[in-house]
């Protein structure tokens, strides 16, 4: 009853299908491992519960990129991707001699909590990517209603995050207007509301320019730290882990300015 209570969504993955699951949380999983390891009559499998419950407490890299130079500024090994992390690593790059002049997000709320703590009044743009993504897995994995006006739902809200100018966003702000109505009716209050949210951050990027509206920056940074990433796994010690990463962060941003994507 411990582990499977409060459980957290999850799905899997298969050649055909995506089956939507109750998975236990990390902590459960993790204290149910720690239990059965000293409480097991067959002790040759106590290690496998701790390497699982080390497995879930496994930490988490956090990037800052920028976006001119595609530097990475900072980045800390966290053991949770939460407020407290991101406030640090966000207060981190507060203390360098060039300070951000706006951020590129996802719309974690725990990241964007942290940003605005530590850069009141700073610029924020949502990664559309991430809006996008986001909504589209909602709409396709756990969406329970109507679904007859979920496709030009998703469609308007597409248009949307990519328009191509401010005049563009007022055009389809006024369709938006018009299909409003329809979008209530049709059970789609709650992602009505959730999309409305966001409009604040979703064209920061036409009134600052040089401002993505994504983070694909991130997104080709770890690709190419990837790459070597992938190597470190299975280090039972963090701080060995984490001398690794730095090595490989230190590489990528001393790598010659002839391989990189910024025009000279």
């Amino acid at each position: 009853d411990f582990l499977i209570a409060e459980p957290i969504d999850g799905v899997i993955l298969s050649p055909n299908q995506v089956i939507p699951v109750k998975l236990p949380s990390p902590e459960r999983f993790v204290l149910h491992k720690l239990y059965a390891s000293q409480s097991r009559t067959d002790r040759s499998k106590a290690p496998k519960d701790l390497d699982q419950a080390a497995t879930a407490t496994a930490d988490g890299l956090c990037l800052t990129a920028d976006a001119g130079t595609h530097d990475i500024p900072y980045a800390a090994l966290v053991a949770r991707e939460d407020f407290t992390a991101w406030q640090t690593v966000l207060g981190q790059t507060k203390r360098l001699p060039y300070g951000p002049k706006g951020l590129v997000l996802d719309e974690d709320p725990a990241l964007v909590a942290a940003a605005r703590s530590i850069f009141p009044g700073l610029p924020l743009q949502f990664c559309v990517i991430h809006v996008m993504r986001g909504l589209h897995r909602w709409l396709q994995y756990r969406y329970a209603g109507p679904r007859h006006l979920v496709a030009p739902f998703e469609a308007l809200c597409h248009r949307l995050c990519y328009a191509a100018s401010l005049q563009h966003v007022e055009v389809l702000q006024k369709e938006w207007q018009r299909e409003r109505a329809a979008f209530l009716q049709g059970g789609l209050h709650a992602e009505v509301a959730n999309f409305e949210s966001k409009f604040p951050c979703l064209w920061t990027h036409f009134t600052y320019p040089g401002m993505p509206r994504s983070n694909n920056i991130i997104e080709g940074i770890i690709r190419q730290l990837g790459r070597k990433i992938d190597d470190t796994d299975g280090f039972q010690s963090v701080p060995t882990a984490w001398h690794m990463l730095q090595l490989l962060i230190m590489r990528y941003r001393c790598h010659r300015f002839s391989c990189s994507r910024v025009k000279g």
